[in-house]
């Protein structure tokens, strides 16, 4: 899907791995807002995949665990990205050093997404943003 340019993955937990962002990359390139938050597998490694998207402008990273804070500095690399969010993994100290040390990127300036969601409801609700489709949940 070559046209995809926003995706929310936010909140798979355990289930998003690093060589699973390594697909996601390699199959849509053109992404602009990536929301990758509560995904605790994650590491840095992931930051040289992130590199490849040239047109990414907003990250979300936030309660990925297991990217240090130090290996945040690598993202300033990216000429395109304007926000960066950190939410939970950043202390308020490093946070401000890395602000200081990356001033081209908003960091943590919204603790929400911009990237609609779907509501997940009952096993009966065939509904997405209110509108009918035959993908059963």
């Amino acid at each position: 899907p070559i046209g995809v340019t926003q995706l929310n993955l936010s909140g798979y937990r355990q289930n998003l791995q690093v060589s699973d962002v390594r697909v996601l990359v390699e199959r849509c390139s053109n992404f602009i807002h990536l929301d990758l938050s509560d995904s605790v597998m994650l590491t840095s490694e992931c930051f040289s995949d992130f590199r490849q998207l040239v047109h990414l402008q907003d990250l979300s990273l936030s309660r990925c665990y297991q990217i240090s804070p130090v290996s945040l500095l690598e993202l300033g690399e990216m000429q395109s990205l304007k926000t960066l969010s950190v939410f939970g993994i950043v202390t308020d100290s490093s946070l401000q050093l890395l602000m200081e040390s990356l001033p081209q990127i908003k960091i943590n300036c919204s603790p929400f997404t911009s990237i609609a969601r779907p509501t997940v409801g009952n096993t009966k609700n065939s509904d997405i943003w209110g509108i009918k489709c035959r993908l059963v949940l």
